[in-house]
């Protein structure tokens, strides 16, 4: 749909999918843990705050050591940044393609004047409000 190229590193990100979350630093999301769990401490009873210190703290070390080898988290946000940005200049978007899970890359007023074809093909008409309630209200009336 488009003519604009990728490099083989940003196809390979693209090719995740866009339900994949990207990981978050490990140092960020540590720190984040660290506050999070003395939050909860402090709202213990203070007799067994240090016991569930103790605890967190061994947990906290065994997850920043399991997390040291993944760096992968910084290489993808660098291409999801390149892609963002390719596609912003080049006034592109990412859609979904029906009934897969594949991507198509298509420009913005290309993929605006399609979805105006489709909806005058189709004969849909905008709808001043919404109905579910009301047909939610008819199908309990039926049942």
């Amino acid at each position: 749909m488009s003519k604009i190229t990728f490099t083989k590193e940003q196809i390979n990100t693209l090719e995740l999918g866009s339900q994949y979350a990207i990981e978050r630093n490990p140092k960020q999301y540590i720190n984040e843990l660290i506050v999070d769990t003395e939050n909860a401490i402090r709202h213990l009873q203070s007799n067994t705050q240090n016991m569930f210190r103790c605890t967190a703290a061994k947990k906290i070390r065994q997850t920043q050591e399991s997390n040291r080898q993944n760096t992968m988290h910084k290489r993808y946000q660098y291409n999801v940044n390149q892609i963002k940005k390719i596609l912003q200049h080049n006034n592109l978007t990412i859609a979904k393609a029906d009934k897969s899970k594949a991507i198509v890359i298509i420009d913005k007023t290309n993929m605006g004047q399609k979805i105006n074809t489709f909806i005058q093909e189709n004969n849909i008409i905008k709808l001043n409000e919404d109905q579910t309630d009301a047909y939610q209200k008819q199908i309990q009336q039926t049942m």
